[in-house]
């Protein structure tokens, strides 16, 4: 066994095993950063242990790496075998569970919608549709891979800097946290294995990660450029949105300028267009016909009660005149809604009528009248409602990719000899004053030989290779149309308000009406719609309660609710 290989031991499923009875040929342990650490090993002997099973790797008594075996793979030929087995860290398992969402959905033969865990996200925004931090939605994406047994312990993710809302679907959690993450380059990941039962992830920016010098260590070979294509003058982000009124639509753009009053569009100047969803709104009208009540008018009572009209009736008196309301006018047409902020009551008005013919008193009625009473005035009343809320915008984006672009890069990659007691991962290094920014975002240790290989700079598998793929960062982005979709469930909404006209006819206690009809007239041409007659109502007990209820109903498949003027279920 070589020296370098003796200060090294593991466990297999938490129990010690000798290094040594392993035979290895060669042992590789990577670091990577929003990627899986992996440690790779073969020999000619076959491994004790099996898929899914657990390593963790020591190097003088600290743990250097923790992970379940991936992947084992033999190789036969003439003369030899060999085998090779892979581990991989908790990332793996980001990588294996699919992040789901809480929406409301209605499942094949329920009655009612209810919260169903489905595969379609919506990142950067909680489910009332409130925006919510990056930090706080790689939380909850750790959240649910946690629930299903991922065992991902993390440190504070202090991102602050809040995202666009983006719709995707079927994605696994590592790739909502590097989608998350796809607008903040400057972030990276880094295990802590000193627990070695539950590895901590932590989140850094690479920018504000320690510096240190290489200058004394045995530097067996280095190479580098300087990304100054990689280098932005300023960040502005156009959040553009489509708002809709009465069913005209315009365009409305605010910006995100970092450094603020910068110029924008000079040279290596970052333009970013972001779509966010608009707002909604129409306009309702309720046209509403009135007339004062006037019970101390005789030819009001002439308008109210036909018997009156009688060309034989020379004059009447009134008597025992009363009211059961005090509101000043009657209901001729149309509706009273709670946003118009008037009053409406059913009134019965009452009175005993002396009426004379030739002269003398011919007799006596009493007369009873229903009708509804209002404060309404003859007038179309109207109000704004939104049918659906604009997306908000995102705050600090444009600073967050400003500052992760900023300062001239430094890609290359370098070989140490001696340094299976060095770490590098994730360190900003120095050497003879020739490097500058210069992260370190992979290594690879060969725990035989000791020779560290490290490469630093942007990484390859999320950083753009120059600055014109940072314009596309938002092409693949979904525009959220209803911020609130998850918690409401409606993936659309009807946004047409239908005017009718609405005519209560006044009922006369002794004659053939015993109580109000409701009519809905054509506007056009004052034919009737909807009859709705109390004489209809089916006598018996078993019919009651009748009154609008909200029902849930299925159109083109989504879940809807309507208002039904409906009895109780018999």
């Amino acid at each position: 066994m070589n020296s370098p290989q003796k200060k090294w031991s593991v466990k297999i499923n938490g129990k010690p095993f000798p290094i040594g009875d392993l035979k290895l040929k060669s042992a590789v342990l990577n670091l990577r950063t929003l990627a899986s650490d992996y440690f790779k090993i073969s020999s000619p002997k076959k491994f004790p242990f099996a898929e899914g099973d657990k390593l963790s790797l020591f190097f003088n008594g600290v743990c250097r790496f923790a992970g379940n075996c991936n992947s084992l793979k033999t190789s036969i030929s003439a003369q030899k075998k060999s085998y090779e087995a892979v581990f991989k860290n908790a990332w793996a398992e980001l990588e294996k569970i699919p992040y789901t969402q809480d929406w409301q959905a209605l499942l094949e033969d329920a009655q009612a919608i209810s919260p169903q865990r489905i595969s379609r996200i919506i990142l950067g925004q909680s489910a009332d549709g409130e925006k919510i931090s990056a930090g706080e939605q790689i939380a909850d994406i750790i959240a649910c891979a946690n629930s299903k047994g991922a065992g991902i312990s993390t440190s504070e993710i202090g991102i602050s800097t809040q995202i666009p809302a983006d719709e995707a679907s079927d994605m696994s959690c590592a790739q909502a946290i590097l989608r998350v993450l796809k607008w903040m380059p400057d972030i990276a990941t880094e295990f802590d294995y000193s627990n070695e039962n539950t590895p901590v992830l932590n989140f850094k920016k690479r920018s504000a990660c320690e510096t240190v010098s290489i200058e004394n260590a045995a530097v067996k070979s280095i190479s580098f450029e300087k990304r100054n294509d990689l280098k932005v003058q300023n960040v502005c982000v156009n959040y553009e949105k489509t708002n809709t009124v009465n069913g005209a639509a315009f365009k409305a753009v605010s910006r995100d300028v970092y450094p603020p009053e910068s110029d924008i569009g000079c040279k290596n100047s970052l333009m970013l267009t972001v779509p966010l969803g608009g707002y909604s709104q129409k306009t309702q009208h309720q046209k509403v016909e009135t007339a004062d009540i006037s019970i101390s008018s005789e030819s009001w009572w002439k308008s109210k009660v036909p018997f009156l009209n009688n060309s034989k009736i020379s004059h009447f008196n009134l008597k025992n005149i009363k009211r059961k309301s005090t509101l000043p006018r009657e209901l001729l047409s149309g509706n009273i809604m709670e946003w118009m902020l008037c009053a409406i009551e059913r009134d019965t008005i009452s009175a005993d009528v002396e009426y004379y013919i030739d002269g003398k008193v011919a007799g006596m009625e009493s007369v009873s009248l229903k009708l509804l009473a209002t404060n309404a005035r003859t007038t179309t009343y109207s109000r704004t409602v939104t049918t659906s809320k604009q997306e908000p915008q995102p705050s600090g984006l444009a600073q967050a990719i400003f500052e992760a672009t900023e300062d001239t890069q430094t890609e290359g990659e370098c070989a140490i000899i001696n340094a299976q007691n060095l770490s590098l991962f994730l360190k900003n290094i120095l050497y003879e004053n020739e490097l500058e920014n210069a992260c370190v975002t992979e290594t690879a240790l060969d725990i035989f030989k000791g020779e560290l290989k490290a490469k630093f700079g942007p990484p390859k598998h999320l950083y753009p290779a120059d600055i014109a793929e940072l314009f596309r960062t938002a092409s693949t982005r979904k525009t959220v149309q209803n911020p609130q979709i998850r918690l409401t469930g409606e993936t659309s909404k009807d946004n047409t308000f239908q005017y009718s006209d609405n005519v209560y006819t006044p009922v006369i206690a002794g004659f053939p009406q015993d109580s109000y009809k409701l009519s809905i007239a054509n506007p056009e041409d004052g034919s009737e719609i909807v009859s709705i007659d109390p004489n209809d109502i089916p006598s018996t007990d078993e019919v009651n309660d009748i009154s609008l209820k909200k029902l849930l109903i299925v159109s083109n498949g989504n879940p809807r609710h309507a208002y039904f003027l409906m009895s109780n279920i018999i």
